[in-house]
């Protein structure tokens, strides 16, 4: 397939642009809770994107958990949900070290996420190999002027998905994500 490519004009920030490699793959996780020591990911989503941030490929799998599901209030994934739509841990883990490959890892305050897929990776002994390309948290407080920074808030602000995503849904966040870096992209190429 083409593979389109586009310049980047030099940023007028000190934070990166958003990386023209076709190797980027921005991912989104829900948890039962915000430890990596103890908390599981209970969702992983992730989608492949060329240098034009245009989809290529997805993965996305809900997980059985081990322990107790917390935070149903954010994510409202139940463990009688995860339990019936989930698949085990190990499985999930080796086709998404598979999906991801030696690409480099996207998303919103991405590190907290690496840190869950990290942690549970190797709970389930699975290396994952997780290399920040881009966030795009640090780089929308530099270049948007709003009250909050949640991706929640960004996507409501700026009408990112028309409306139609749902927060603290991985793929949507993932879907969300990549909006807001066409939209980052889009504000520093302008005059």
């Amino acid at each position: 397939s083409k593979q389109s490519t586009i310049e980047t004009p030099r940023p007028r920030t000190s934070t990166p642009p958003v990386p023209q490699s076709p190797d980027l793959v921005f991912v989104d996780t829900e948890t039962t809770g915000f430890s990596p020591y103890s908390d599981e990911v209970i969702e992983i989503a992730a989608i492949r994107v060329d240098g034009a941030l245009e989809e290529l490929d997805r993965f996305q799998s809900y997980l059985i958990p081990h322990g107790t599901v917390r935070a149903t209030h954010i994510h409202g994934l139940t463990r009688d949900f995860l339990l019936a739509n989930g698949r085990p841990q190990e499985e999930v883990y080796c086709e998404f070290a598979e999906f991801l490959g030696d690409n480099l890892i996207a998303g919103h305050n991405v590190n907290y996420d690496l840190g869950m897929l990290q942690a549970n990776g190797i709970r389930n002994n699975v290396k994952l190999n997780l290399r920040i390309g881009y966030d795009t948290l640090p780089n929308a407080r530099s270049n948007l002027q709003l009250p909050s920074y949640k991706l929640g808030r960004i996507v409501t602000a700026l009408n990112l998905g028309d409306g139609q995503l749902r927060c603290h849904n991985a793929l949507d966040d993932v879907l969300a994500t990549i909006e807001l870096a066409k939209h980052l992209r889009w504000k520093s190429r302008r005059p």
